[in-house]
């Protein structure tokens, strides 16, 4: 019996043996390229991470940074530093466009004050003109994304529209007025009912542009940020529907 037991311990030491030798085996030849992965797993999922915060971090500086711009040169500094984040490239060239039409029609420069009125020179209307219909025109002009840039269009459009008019050229606003209605008209009928009688109503008459007022802060870490409505429209939507008085 004690030689069958001894037997026995004998054979489980020989197995002990062999699996310790197939370990070793394995650690020898296997071993490196299965640490090797799991190294590589580690450090793919420390960057994934590291690459997500930075993105994140990248678009809520795009939308402080839009923010605190206030000058046109600035807010075109944004719109060519985030071209890829939601809506802050457009609506960077769209008040760009606005604080270039706000000016011409105050007459005055960005920097003005009570005591230095910086009344505008023939030449600067002109150019701050050329700069607005360049911005609204590129806005219009972009090609289409994923994004949904109706509400901007129509923005940037009725802004063309608006310098027509102060340009005199009342056929090419009226056309322009009913272009931003069209666009309008599926999703934000009362908008379009706006344009449309804005279009339909004396148009020689003497408009005053509201200098454009900035939106509760948008930041954000998704791309599709909300967008806000220009003051201008948002007058035509709040004014008294007189379409159908006559």
């Amino acid at each position: 019996m004690d030689r069958d037991r001894l037997k026995d311990i004998h054979q489980s030491d020989l197995s002990e043996s062999r699996v310790n030798e197939d370990f070793v085996v394995w650690m020898k030849t296997k071993g490196p390229f299965w640490l090797l992965f799991c190294l590589i797993l580690i450090f793919a999922f420390l960057f994934w991470t590291r690459y997500q915060q930075g993105q994140a971090v990248y678009v809520r500086d795009a939308w402080v940074n839009l923010e605190q711009a206030t000058l046109p040169e600035s807010l075109l500094d944004v719109a060519q530093q985030y071209p890829d984040v939601g809506a802050v490239s457009d609506l960077a060239r769209l008040r760009a466009a606005q604080r270039y039409l706000a000016s011409v029609n105050a007459n005055r420069n960005f920097n003005h004050t009570p005591e230095d009125p910086q009344i505008l020179t023939a030449q600067q209307r002109e150019i701050y003109l050329a700069d607005a219909t360049r911005l609204f025109r590129s806005i219009v002009n972009e090609p289409d994304t994923e994004l949904d840039r109706t509400l901007i269009i129509i923005n940037a459009i009725s802004g063309l529209a608006a310098i027509a008019e102060i340009e005199m050229d009342f056929p090419k606003a009226v056309s322009l007025y009913e272009e931003a209605a069209t666009l309008a008209a599926p999703n934000y009928p009362l908008l379009s009912q706006r344009l449309t009688a804005r279009a339909q109503s004396d148009v020689t008459e003497d408009i005053t542009l509201p200098a454009p007022v900035e939106p509760e802060p948008a930041a954000t870490a998704d791309d599709g940020a909300p967008l806000t409505v220009d003051e201008t429209l948002q007058e035509l939507m709040n004014a008294p529907d007189t379409s159908g008085s006559e």
